[in-house]
């Protein structure tokens, strides 16, 4: 797959699974969770949509080059945090 089509798709669905988290209110209970356990660096890293987008975005592209077996994935979430970012 060319490589503008996989930052694409993985901006895209990082986009869409942060909008999801953040309307169905898990996005506030994980923060919340890490700041009663004293997790205060996670929860700050949960609240800031560019690193959550970046954490995200490195899951899923492991995720796809694992599952196509195409490690050009790996470059992705340099490419796909800003992007992500903006269409949050």
């Amino acid at each position: 797959m060319p490589t503008l089509h996989q930052v694409i798709l993985i901006a895209s669905s990082v986009a869409f699974i942060i909008l999801v988290s953040t309307k169905t209110g898990l996005r506030t209970r994980v923060r919340d969770h890490f700041d009663l356990k004293g997790y205060d660096i996670f929860a700050e890293l949960i609240d800031c949509d560019l690193c959550l987008s970046f954490w995200l975005s490195l899951l899923t592209s492991i995720l796809l080059a694992i599952a196509s077996r195409d490690i050009s994935y790996i470059l992705a979430p340099i490419f796909t945090t800003p992007i992500a970012r903006i269409l949050l």
